[in-house]
């Protein structure tokens, strides 16, 4: 299947695809950092405001980063089709599954409650939010387009780190 080619000049078209994947790649880590903490004051009345609710809801997304991170790293060694294809569906089952109402009704207790709860409640979404800024830096290295990259230097007493 051929996908069609934009007609503009290639320095427009990598000017946007840059464009858009700093947008994507900003709105990704705007909300996991927003909705992180939105969860786990949503699970406060249910699990009675304990120390262990941070805990878990902290555990569940490290998980769920780490789950995305993988799919990202798996989905950018097939072909293109299998990589949408998997993001569709996975949107789509994030769309039908998510339910923050299950949130506030858990009643299992502990760190591994919790992590269940989030689990059920809104891992799919989660796994697609992570994911989407390396895939989002794997489409651009596959299209030859320009990738920001930073160079952060460390002091250390044996010398510079980068």
């Amino acid at each position: 299947m051929q996908i069609p080619q934009l007609s503009l000049p290639l320095g427009v078209r990598n000017r946007l695809m840059l464009t858009v994947a700093v947008l994507a790649v900003a709105l990704a880590s705007f909300l996991s950092f927003s909705v992180q903490p939105m969860v786990g004051k949503l699970l406060l009345p249910a699990q009675g405001g304990a120390a262990y609710v941070w805990l878990g809801t902290m555990v569940f997304f490290q998980v769920a980063l780490l789950l995305g991170y993988g799919l990202a790293a798996w989905l950018l060694t097939r072909p293109a089709i299998v990589q949408v294809a998997v993001m569709a569906g996975l949107c789509l089952v994030a769309m039908a599954s998510t339910r923050l109402q299950s949130i506030q009704g858990g009643q299992l207790g502990g760190i591994g409650g919790v992590v269940l709860t989030l689990g059920v409640a809104v891992l799919p979404a989660m796994v697609l939010l992570f994911s989407l800024s390396t895939m989002m830096h794997g489409w651009m290295r596959g299209r030859g387009s320009p990738i920001p990259t930073t160079s952060i230097r460390f002091p250390t007493p044996a010398g510079w780190l980068r």
